[in-house]
């Protein structure tokens, strides 16, 4: 019921972003690491006839790994934004993520996933 919940406010996040043809932070729902000490793997969400994301690792100190996501945005005037698709992007870290948390730009803090 969670990943349900999660998932929805996403996509509701998505629609409200205002997908517009250019860059865009998507909403971001989980992580998982490996299989290397130092990878991380986010899982986000986009419109359907939106691209890939690239993973920007922010921020990293002992406590936390600050992270987005930005992609590029195809949906123009399509009302499809209201329909999401989870994607996920990787990238490796410079220290093992060894209990620190995971956070967004906002500091809001990400689950594993």
């Amino acid at each position: 019921m969670r990943a349900l919940k999660l998932t929805t406010a996403a996509i509701l996040a998505l629609a409200v972003s205002g997908c517009g043809g250019g860059e865009t932070t998507a909403p971001l729902f989980g992580y998982r690491t490996g299989p290397g000490d130092r990878e991380i793997t986010i899982l986000f969400v986009t419109g359907p006839g939106d691209e890939g994301g690239r993973l920007e690792i922010l921020d990293e100190d002992p406590v936390r790994v600050a992270v987005r996501v930005l992609y590029r945005s195809d949906s123009g005037d399509d009302p499809s934004p209201l329909i999401g698709v989870q994607r996920t992007v990787s990238g490796v870290l410079d220290q093992p993520l060894d209990g620190r948390w995971v956070v967004d730009q906002d500091g809001v803090v990400i689950l594993p996933g």
